[in-house]
This record gives structure tokens, sequence and C-alpha cells, in this order.
């Protein structure tokens, strides 16, 4: 998984972490402390591109983590609770789908460019192998 735009990011999850605020907030009673919505100060909104044919976000609450389609908002693996309701609400009524289609262009982006840095990487460490094995037994011929 690739990390996307920070930007992009922290608009999305802060979309997400007041949406869901804002309704939870809706059915407490005046004065109820809120200590029950500090959970979601370590909201976690990501992308993971790596299966192209379905695209997630992942939404992490606490110590509960789900993945949710791009294309509809289902929720495909993990649990939320009752906060899952809140999540496909927020996708499907109050989500900006141009942010996250340029999250996921940029994600798609970084993916490839990390790809290649990584086979450059290995290239470099073929070839640097290579000549200590030929000095290795330049040296053995040596001796």
């Amino acid at each position: 998984m690739v990390e996307i735009e920070k930007e992009e990011l922290h608009i999305l999850e802060t979309g997400l972490k007041n949406y869901i605020l804002k309704e939870k907030s809706r059915f407490m009673k005046h004065g109820e402390n809120n200590f029950a919505l500090m959970k979601y100060r370590g909201l976690k909104f990501t992308i993971n591109t790596d299966n192209p044919r379905e695209l997630l976000f992942i939404v992490r609450i606490a110590s509960l983590e789900a993945s949710f389609r791009l294309r509809d908002g289902i929720k495909v693996l993990g649990s939320l609770g009752g906060d899952e309701r809140l999540v496909y609400q927020w996708y499907v009524l109050g989500c900006d789908k141009s942010l996250v289609e340029a999250a996921v262009l940029d994600s798609k982006k970084k993916k490839k460019n990390s790809a290649n840095k990584r086979n450059s990487t290995v290239e470099i460490k073929k070839k640097y192998l290579s000549k200590t094995k030929r000095l290795m037994r330049f040296v053995a011929k040596k001796s």
C-alpha cells in the first residue's frame, strides 16, 4: 500500500471525522460528557490501490479497521461496529468524489515511481555484488 498526498488525505479524513462527530453529537444529551467522541481524534483514512480491479479505502478508528470499496462505499473487510453505517453515509452523501479520484491517481503514480526506484536499487545491488565476486575471485587466484 502506498501513501498518497497528505493534503488530500487530510481533507478526506477531516471530512469523515466531522461528519461522524456531527451525527453522533445529534443524539447526545445536553451537557453529556464528550469522552465517547474522543476515539474519533485518531481516525485514519488511507487508499489501497494494490488490487487494480477493486480499489479500497481503509478507515481506522481506535483499534478497529474496515475496508470499503471506492466504487460504491460498501464494506468489504473488517469491522467498525456501529460506525460502519456512518462511514457509508458519508461516502455516499457527503464525500467529494473528485477529491477521491485525484487521490487514487496520485497513489497510482507514487506506486509506479516507487516500483521504478526499487528496480533500480536491485540493479545497483546486483552490479555491486558482481564486482565484489570478481574481486574475490581475483584475490583467490593470486593466493
